[in-house]
């Protein structure tokens, strides 16, 4: 419609707007907008939880979560291998490299998987599939979420402006976890600070920030 209408010269981008009836549209047409939109000023907030690196880091904890110690070796279940490998974001890292991990699975009939195995084939990843020993040690978790989520801004492209974005704001909700927890001490068991930051992200927003006087108005 838009790119119709700019070819009739019915509009011009700072005299448009795109309203949203559900924030949940808001990445479908980011990645739909026609290339030649130079701009956009985005007036909303955005749930963290619906961005496409809190479904990633969600399927990665639950991933560890699952791990077991089999032969005095962390290994991870091979759906949840599966299921972080499919996300989109470690597809654009190396496409190749999940399609041989899971082919490697399947032939194999992989029931678990060690992190030793992943970063000794496949080092890319190993960033990903480096194993949590003491889920209820915050310093670990926290070094250990931060380590990755650096990584995903290392190799995401410039092109995925909205990715580095949502990476930045998870970095800082993070940040700001790790000083509460060392605040106030608590101890904790069964998982609960992996739970805890979960919750944490879950509940938060990205406000978008832009220039109204430029650009489509979404």
């Amino acid at each position: 419609i838009i790119s119709s209408l700019k070819l009739e010269n019915k509009i011009s981008e700072i005299n448009t707007a795109i309203v949203l009836p559900d924030e949940g549209l808001f990445i479908p047409l980011i990645h739909s907008l026609p290339q030649d939109i130079d701009s956009v000023n985005i007036t909303m907030g955005y749930p963290m939880r619906h961005t496409s690196v809190a479904v990633l880091m969600g399927l990665i904890v639950s991933m560890q979560l699952r791990a077991r110690k089999v032969h005095e070796e962390m290994q991870f279940f091979y759906e949840d291998v599966v299921s972080v490998l499919s996300h989109g974001i470690l597809r654009a890292v190396s496409e190749e490299t999940c399609k041989s991990i899971v082919k490697d699975i399947n032939e194999n009939r992989a029931y678990n998987i060690s992190a030793s195995y992943i970063s000794k084939e496949y080092p890319i990843f190993t960033p990903v599939f480096t194993s949590v020993r003491d889920l209820n040690d915050a310093k670990e978790v926290v070094s250990y979420v931060k380590d990755l989520l650096l990584w995903i801004k290392s190799n995401l492209s410039k092109k995925s402006s909205a990715d580095i974005l949502f990476v930045d704001k998870y970095l800082s909700l993070l940040d700001v976890f790790a000083i509460l927890i060392n605040k106030y001490k608590v101890t904790m068991s069964e998982s609960t600070v992996i739970h805890l930051m979960e919750r944490m992200i879950s509940s938060a927003s990205v406000n978008f920030e832009g220039e109204p006087l430029k650009g489509l108005q979404i």
